[in-house]
This record gives C-alpha cells, structure tokens and sequence, in this order.
C-alpha cells in the first residue's frame, strides 16, 4: 500500500523567497527518489507565504529511505527554524476500500 502525506506550511514573511527554493530543491530531490509516486509543491497565489506539499511513496520502506536524505533533513531542520517557518501541519492520507475498511 502506497503511504501518503500531506504538509501545510506556513513561511515567515521574510523567507518566503528562502522557503520556496528550498521546497523546490525538496521536491526536486523527491522526485528522484526510488519509490516517489508523486511530489508536488503548491504555493498560495493570494498569500505566497502559504506552501502545501503533497507526496507519495510506493511503499513505508522509500518513505523511511527518503526521510534520511540530505534533501529531507534540510526542509526538516527549517521547520525548527521560526524566521522561516512559522507553522506546520502534517497529514497522513488513505484510500477507503467500498467496504468502508482502510485500504
């Protein structure tokens, strides 16, 4: 089963330039990445200085590789850093089989 996640992020003002680059490196990386499915980085055209990153990993062991890449320890290591993130959400998503049971 595919793992799947969801990150809402929330930029300082004053790194919103700094944020961006960074999560385009991110999900640049990710993309390269064996057992990527999917990495997508969303910026709010009405405030820049919201960001949602959605990924998608074949399976728990890519996800567990991926999180020991450099390319995720630095977009991990800035969500400790206030004057460039100021707020973090993360979501983990799943398929609903018809039965109503978690796929």
């Amino acid at each position: 089963m595919s793992q799947r996640a969801t990150v809402f992020l929330s930029a300082h003002p004053d790194g919103v330039d700094e944020v961006l680059a960074l999560l385009r490196a991110y999900a640049e990386a990710g993309q390269r990445a064996p057992g990527n499915l999917r990495m997508r980085v969303s910026q709010d055209i009405l405030d820049p200085s919201q960001f949602v990153m959605c990924e998608e990993w074949e399976t728990q062991e890519a996800l567990d590789e991926h999180m020991t890449q450099h390319h995720t320890r630095a977009v991990l290591a800035a969500f400790g850093n206030p004057e460039l993130i100021t707020g973090t959400e993360i979501w983990q998503s799943f398929e609903v089989e018809p039965s109503g049971e978690a796929a």
